[in-house]
């Protein structure tokens, strides 16, 4: 059954051109992930599919309302959060 959760992270180290996205697996091999796409649809459509913009600003709290797969079941998922900076896409 799909369900909803909020994923949230603390911004210590702000990058102005920050990007994330939020990745989920039911192991802990990087090829398993699969892109979760937060439910405001900020996030890019194209080239770099699922990012969307982050950790811009120092944060105790900043986060995305995620949708997870209809077809995950697990009882101990991974969730992947990746922070791409400025280098991204060069």
């Amino acid at each position: 059954m799909e369900s909803k959760a909020f994923i949230a992270w603390k911004t210590v180290v702000p990058d102005e051109t920050g990007n994330c996205t939020v990745k989920l697996s039911d192991g802990a091999d990087d090829q398993d992930f699969e892109v979760l796409l937060p439910l405001d649809n900020s996030y890019y459509k194209k080239r770099m599919r699922g990012y969307f913009p982050c950790g811009r600003s120092k944060s105790d709290l900043e986060g995305k309302e995620i949708k997870f797969p209809r077809n995950v079941t697990c009882d101990a998922c991974f969730i992947q959060l990746i922070f791409a900076t400025k280098t991204f896409g060069k």
